[in-house]
């Protein structure tokens, strides 16, 4: 995503359209504000990080969910540019803030 965002010249148009698409079918949910580290179709898949687990699961002790699941909001900038990098000319500015409505939501709200 950082790549498309910050280097779109080094991307082939057609396969950078497929990632974006493929990132927005497993790792953006709905009302999201962040990118999700793990496809939830995934056996490891943890919406939540908890880094003082100390338990014997595999899936959540000592921090192993970090990459697992949780949303990471400071790759979706990255994902919204690297949109606008590759499908600017049918984003409108009221598609863009649309996508950004539960971030203006949580901002308010927090």
């Amino acid at each position: 995503m950082i790549t498309l965002a910050v280097a779109p010249e080094i991307c082939e148009p057609h396969h950078a359209r497929l990632y974006i698409k493929k990132v927005e079918e497993h790792l953006l949910k709905p009302k999201s504000i962040g990118v999700g580290t793990l496809s939830d179709n995934h056996n490891f898949y943890c919406p939540y990080y908890d880094n003082s687990n100390d338990s014997s699961d595999p899936k959540i002790a000592h921090g192993f969910s970090y990459h697992n699941g949780p949303e990471w909001v400071w790759l979706y900038g990255f994902y919204l540019v690297a949109k606008m990098n590759f499908e600017g000319k049918v984003l409108s500015k009221r598609r863009i803030m649309s996508l950004l409505q539960e971030h203006i939501k949580h901002l308010r709200d927090s």
